[in-house]
């Protein structure tokens, strides 16, 4: 048995530790995936955009 993390209320908890971004060409999602490794520096960010080809993670 797994052990779940919750809130004060007893509700499960989920904070998720990888985030995806497609469209990083385009200027909102350019400047939201700046902010998200400035804010969230232990998360893993991917991004993806059909006009570059895969590379490492930032």
């Amino acid at each position: 048995m797994s052990f779940v993390p919750c809130d004060s209320s007893g509700m499960a908890t989920y904070e998720p530790k990888t985030i995806i971004i497609t469209g990083v060409e385009g200027f909102i999602a350019f400047h939201v995936v700046n902010r998200l490794i400035t804010n969230y520096p232990d998360y893993k960010i991917v991004v993806l955009d059909k006009d570059r080809p895969p590379t490492r993670s930032l």
